[in-house]
């Protein structure tokens, strides 16, 4: 199943994990994509690690990016 055309999808990748909030409804505005669609593509990235969920209140995800510890 196809959900993101290239463009799209790569600016997902390298655009998402450098911003230090997160929320589905400001991505989905930048992404011009559904909201639906931004809450699946950030639990993805979350399941790879890129980035971390703060809070979940409700219908409301917070993310931020990751951060390596040394």
């Amino acid at each position: 199943m196809v959900l993101f055309d290239n463009p799209t999808f790569e600016k997902l990748l390298t655009d998402f994990p450098h911003y230090s909030v997160i929320t589905p409804s400001e991505w989905s505005k930048r992404l011009m994509i559904r909201a639906s669609l931004d809450r699946q593509a950030l639990e993805e990235l979350r399941r790879q690690g890129s980035i971390t969920m703060v809070c979940h209140q409700k219908s409301q995800q917070i993310y931020t990016r990751t951060t390596k510890v040394e």
